[in-house]
């Protein structure tokens, strides 16, 4: 007959074993899952080498946004439109501007000419050529030297063009949302090749400040 206290033994080295091999099955699973965790974040690493290795040099013009999408935004449904959404760099792989370059545009960009839309930017001091009754100024993406220095990227600067009957007071500095028709017309500086402006808004009103 099992004694008691070698019963007791037993038990305790059985469960010593049991809890041992658990903690291997755990430590062994740990193992695994880092492993597979290592594997999955060089693989990752590698597919996103792989993209930057296929994109074509700046300069080459390329649709890098084939489709896009905005949601309607306010009563009047004005879509939500973002200055990178419109960032000619990022959208066709180039910082030239040309007259046609519309027509290089994927159609998602295109569709928004003549679209109501709503865009987050800052008031340009040099469009502003009074602080009330302000009837046209220029938005712009941020207030970098980009926008604000001597030799502004256009397509980060929209001219826009209050609605018939009213007007804005000057915002300095801070960012605001503006809702107006969206024009994409280049204009060339008379006498050269060079894009004077790119981006309008019509009819537009300061949504909030």
């Amino acid at each position: 007959m099992i004694k008691r206290h070698q019963l007791l033994r037993w038990t305790a080295t059985w469960s010593r074993a049991l809890l041992g091999c658990s903690l291997g099955l755990l430590l062994c699973g740990a193992f695994v899952m880092g492993v597979a965790a290592e594997k999955k974040e060089a693989a990752t690493k590698k597919d996103d080498a792989a993209a930057k290795s296929n994109k074509p040099p700046l300069g080459k013009i390329t649709v890098l946004v084939p489709k896009k999408e905005f949601r309607p935004e306010g009563p009047n449904k004005a879509l939500r439109v973002d200055f990178n959404d419109i960032d000619i760099e990022l959208v066709l792989n180039t910082k030239k501007l040309t007259a046609d370059i519309p027509k290089q545009m994927p159609e998602w960009l295109n569709k928004l000419n003549g679209q109501r839309v709503r865009l987050r930017g800052y008031m340009h001091p040099g469009s502003a050529l009074q602080t009330e009754g302000i009837k046209r100024f220029v938005l712009c993406r941020d207030t970098s030297a980009c926008c604000f220095g001597p030799n502004p990227t256009i397509y980060y600067l929209i001219e826009t063009t209050m609605k018939s009957g009213t007007s804005a007071s000057y915002i300095e500095n801070k960012a605001f949302d503006v809702e107006g028709i969206f024009r994409i017309e280049p204009i060339v500086l008379e006498g050269t090749t060079e894009i004077d402006r790119f981006y309008f808004l019509d009819d537009a009103q300061i949504i909030k400040k």
